[in-house]
């Protein structure tokens, strides 16, 4: 007599694993920079996923240079939501993949997502344009106004300068005279001399990169104070004679 075995059911349902991670967005420019207390810049990546059902799940992020076959690095993670994680590691002006996969203590690993090809910006891009500019006439003065620029570089060590031209209507900056004052990024407002005409404004990031383009406002007022060269400068020798033969008092 033969005896038939079924196959063994252990009765334990294998756990499922963690869906991959979606990539909604990547940044990677100066405004996700990291500012250390000792005002250094350190170029970041920032990934957008869409966010996932299952609680407790950790990410981890790889990286190597594109077009490359060195081994994988791992990525520092400096920050992880449901909906994004934050990385240091990858430098400016490199072109990177990226390996994106979720673990958790209860499920298995999640599939790999890849992206390749990414450009990380960092500090290479030029700073945006000045947001913003106003003028108003204070005591004289023309009191200029604009929103804070976004980019940490340019709030962390670098400036804005200023330049005039007497036509209302001028659009170029070449064209303009220096008002040898600058401000350093992180400031939203100048006095300047008042003058009729056309002020610009550019912004320079901390390595001295220029805006691509010039913000500007014009004004018909002039000063309220007249100012007139000298030309020629007359003492007056009788008050220094007389002070000089001033008698002086005796004691008695």
């Amino acid at each position: 007599m033969t005896r038939q075995y079924g196959i063994y059911d252990p009765v334990v349902t294998p756990p499922s694993a963690v869906p991959a991670p979606v990539v909604l967005d990547i940044r990677s420019d100066e405004r996700v920079m990291l500012v250390t207390p000792s005002r250094t810049l350190i170029e970041r990546v920032v990934f957008q996923l869409q966010p996932i059902a299952i609680e407790g799940a950790t990410i981890h992020v790889l990286y190597r240079v594109s077009g490359t076959h060195g081994a994988w690095q791992d990525a520092t993670v400096q920050e992880e939501t449901a909906t994004g994680v934050v990385i240091a590691g990858p430098q400016s002006g490199e072109t990177y993949d990226f390996r994106l996969q979720y673990t958790h203590p209860n499920y298995l690993a999640s599939p790999a997502t890849q992206v390749n090809s990414h450009y990380v910006t960092g500090r290479r891009s030029p700073p945006a344009d000045l947001q913003n500019l106003t003028l108003a006439v204070v005591g004289g003065s023309a009191l200029l106004r604009w929103d804070l620029p976004a980019d940490l570089d340019v709030q962390f060590g670098g400036w804005i300068s200023f330049r005039h031209s007497p036509d209302m209507d001028a659009t170029l900056w070449p064209n303009s005279t220096s008002l040898a004052r600058a401000v350093t990024g992180d400031q939203t407002h100048v006095f300047l001399p008042l003058k009729p005409g056309t002020y610009f404004a550019r912004v320079y990031d901390a390595d001295g990169r220029p805006s691509t383009s010039v913000a500007s406002v014009s004004t018909k007022q002039a000063s309220l104070l007249a100012f007139s060269p000298v030309g020629s400068v007359e003492e007056d020798p009788t008050f220094w004679v007389s002070r000089r033969s001033a008698p002086s008092s005796t004691a008695g």
